[in-house]
């Protein structure tokens, strides 16, 4: 059955969600199940050719704004061989910071998608990256009601391309940085989807569910232990969980006995939930970091604990690298770092 885009995409659209794409998109499985198949230079020359549809539309709103064009040339060079990694990298993430500097949410799109397109160079998880962004962009320009045509017309376009490029990859008369002409390395797409698929419930399983609703596997403690913080210089406190390691609920069991004595495995069974301590913490946890305990545990008690995991999988789920987003500070601990080094206190949406 063809899939309905705006169905697919209604609820981030309307919630204003950055991405309203992901790797679980219906609409991109036989995209994703081909890029799976692809050599890295392939899909490297892939993300080149699409690019050059966003990078003519934001230099034609944005004439002045280079460093979108300049990351494009620098990694390329770095795929040729001519230059190394870090003046690439620089060049990429300049052209990132380019989209915190303007407000048109369909360009702040279109910087992103080529900047991903860019850093596929780099791993082939990358190219994907380019192509959420990249519709997204679609999306806010034709808006909802218009957006399935224009999307699939797209999604094609993207499939026919890279079939042309698998097929011509190697009669391509250009030099090869030595890392890409080493076809024995697996692609990173195949393994992450690989790894993904191993385990139905994915990273986040039942017993990282708290009593109080809390999603203990985006919690910054076991993330950091998880991703050995430490070791990258972080002072960061480590954690198995609440029931991984016998607390039942770290925030409510001193204050509730019923928690504290482990007679009830969520605060939804008691007659009153929410109690004013579940919901002083929900205000919080609501204000400052983007979930609430209390939607949780309805939506456990409505729809049952394997659609809450399959739902929490969907919403935290890092675009770039596939591991979980921190809820404390909104950032990836495995594929932004560099943010949390810079600024060790770095929350939601800071520059």
């Amino acid at each position: 059955m063809e899939t309905d885009i705006r169905s697919e995409i209604e609820l981030k659209y309307k919630k204003g969600r950055q991405l309203l794409f992901s790797r679980e998109s219906e609409s991109l499985q036989d995209l994703i199940r081909l890029i799976e198949k692809q050599k890295h230079r392939t899909l490297v020359m892939w993300a080149y050719d699409c690019a050059k549809v966003p990078l003519a539309l934001f230099e034609a709103k944005y004439p002045d704004e280079l460093r979108p064009r300049k990351a494009m040339e620098l990694s390329e060079a770095w795929a040729r061989g001519t230059i190394k990694m870090p003046e690439a990298r620089r060049a990429i993430l300049d052209a990132h910071k380019a989209a915190k500097e303007i407000e048109n949410k369909e360009y702040i799109a279109l910087v992103h998608a080529i900047g991903h397109a860019c850093a596929t160079v780099h791993t082939e998880t990358h190219a994907l990256g380019l192509v959420f962004y990249e519709l997204t962009s679609i999306v806010i320009r034709v808006g909802l009601e218009k957006c399935d045509s224009a999307v699939k017309e797209k999604i094609s376009y993207y499939y026919k391309r890279l079939l042309y490029w698998q097929e011509n990859i190697d009669a391509l008369n250009v030099t090869w940085a030595k890392f890409l002409l080493d076809d024995t390395r697996p692609n990173k797409e195949k393994l992450l989807n690989e790894k993904r698929g191993s385990n139905e419930k994915g990273d986040i399983k039942e017993e990282l569910i708290a009593p109080c609703g809390m999603n203990c596997g985006i919690c910054v403690s076991y993330l950091a232990k998880k991703n050995d913080l430490k070791k990258k210089g972080f002072q960061k406190s480590y954690c198995e969980g609440c029931l991984p390691r016998g607390k039942n609920c770290t925030f409510l069991k001193k204050q509730c006995d019923l928690l504290g004595k482990g007679l009830v495995r969520f605060c939804y069974e008691c007659k009153e939930f929410p109690c004013a301590r579940l919901k002083a913490l929900d205000k919080r946890y609501r204000t400052k970091y983007h979930m609430s305990m209390i939607e949780n545990l309805e939506f456990i008690k409505e729809h049952g604990m394997e659609k809450f995991l399959e739902k929490e999988e969907k919403k935290w789920r890092c675009p770039g690298c596939g591991e979980m987003i921190c809820c404390h500070n909104g950032l990836c601990l495995n594929c932004e770092i560099g943010k949390l080094q810079k600024n060790k206190k770095y929350r939601w949406g800071e520059k």
